[in-house]
């Protein structure tokens, strides 16, 4: 463990770069930096020769082309309509309000049309897992 008085003894071979009338943020700035190496030195992890370094996970991408073929199969199963407001309300970000403004219809025809679509759309990619 480091004091005040081991890091005073560190600056006192040690010429000072200001002239000014005290060591103390010399010092200070001793203190500061001894304790930042001990933690650095802890930060070290010590891999013993016989244990295997597993490999970084990598993302297959693969597996995400197969999901969006399934979901653009899924989607192409839906009425016209209730792929519309998927499409609107989930892909494009648009609201409930919005998506009705687009499809010249009721808000209340939107969540229905919506709620239909999702059910369908759960059963048809559930056959598929």
């Amino acid at each position: 463990m480091l004091t005040v008085q081991s890091a005073a003894s560190m600056a006192g071979g040690r010429p000072l770069r200001s002239p000014a009338p005290s060591a103390g943020g010399f010092v200070r700035r001793i203190l500061i930096n001894e304790s930042r190496r001990g933690w650095r030195r802890n930060r070290k992890h010590v891999v013993e020769s016989g244990t295997r370094v597993p490999d970084p996970a990598v993302a297959d991408m693969a597996d995400s082309v197969v999901n969006r073929a399934k979901l653009l199969q899924a989607l192409q199963s839906l009425p016209a309509r209730q792929r519309a407001t998927v499409v609107l309300r989930f892909l494009e970000g648009l609201s409930e309000r919005e998506t009705a403004a687009t499809l010249g219809c009721s808000e209340g025809t939107v969540k229905s049309q919506t709620s239909r679509a999702l059910i369908k759309l759960k059963s048809v990619l559930k056959e598929e897992y």
